[in-house]
């Protein structure tokens, strides 16, 4: 994926979710205070997609784009977000508990917010990010693109790195440590550390990791007490294939034979 691709992918996310909208607006004309099984699914969708689009716009495209434009605009379509967050919440559970008059409220006002919000989305934003973005914000939007798909919001910055550079394993299972920083790692840029926090002795962490990114990768464990920070260095995007594993063509044969 280039970076004026992920722009792109932005921007057709967002006019996928036109379609919904409008159906939303015309489910709500039907009469009667029954709801529809499509307005169900229609609210479902939303509920299930629009925050993670709001969370790639505010945590990967905005912080990147306010350094090229003034933040008032960008003030103004985050406030938004928070509206129509708030206006979800509200029709989810309205649905939930069979409310139609709190149903039909809030989603009047989400249908009538997110029109103006993608016009002006369309109109402005997306056009001023394809014009202004320099190729290395176009590629820090890609990296940070790539890793709010694989952990979800970044989280807090550790002493200068980018703020997608950290990952914090100690609330998760152990058993589910080892594929939880694969696909993390996978979603870095060669050249990238990713800074680990984790309870007990790292080894046991590596060992899995070292068979599946084999020569792709630095590893660096500090103790601090009873928890470890390992800086992890990509090198390369696949894994080096072990010589082991590689039969010389000069020496192949047939295994029938």
């Amino acid at each position: 994926m280039t970076a004026r691709d992920t722009v792109h992918r932005i921007e057709s996310e967002d006019l996928e979710f036109g379609p919904l909208v409008e159906e939303l607006g015309s489910l709500l004309r039907e009469p009667g205070d029954v709801f529809p099984e499509r307005l169900r699914e229609v609210v479902r969708l939303l509920e299930r997609d629009l925050p993670l689009h709001f969370d790639l716009e505010e945590k990967a495209l905005f912080p990147i784009l306010l350094r090229r434009i003034p933040k008032g605009p960008i003030d103004i379509l985050r406030q938004d977000h928070a509206t129509a967050r708030s206006l979800l919440a509200t029709i989810a559970g309205a649905v939930r508990t069979a409310d139609p008059a709190r149903v039909r409220y809030a989603s009047g006002a989400l249908v009538s917010l997110l029109r103006k919000h993608m016009e002006a989305e369309h109109r402005v934003l997306f056009p001023t990010a394809f014009r202004m973005l320099t190729p290395g914000d176009r590629r820090e939007l890609e990296r940070a693109v790539r890793w709010i798909e694989a952990v979800g919001v970044p989280q807090a910055p550790i002493a200068g790195e980018p703020q997608w550079g950290r990952l914090d394993l100690r609330e998760i299972p152990a058993w589910e440590r080892p594929a939880v920083l694969s696909r993390v790692f996978r979603a870095l840029s060669v050249g990238s550390t990713l800074a680990v926090r984790t309870h007990g002795e790292p080894s046991l962490l590596r060992a899995p990791f070292e068979l599946e990114w084999t020569g792709a990768f630095e590893w660096i464990a500090r103790p601090s007490g009873e928890e470890w920070t390992v800086d992890i260095r990509k090198l390369a995007d696949e894994p080096r294939t072990r010589e082991s594993e590689v039969l010389p063509l000069a020496t192949a044969r047939c295994l029938c034979c």
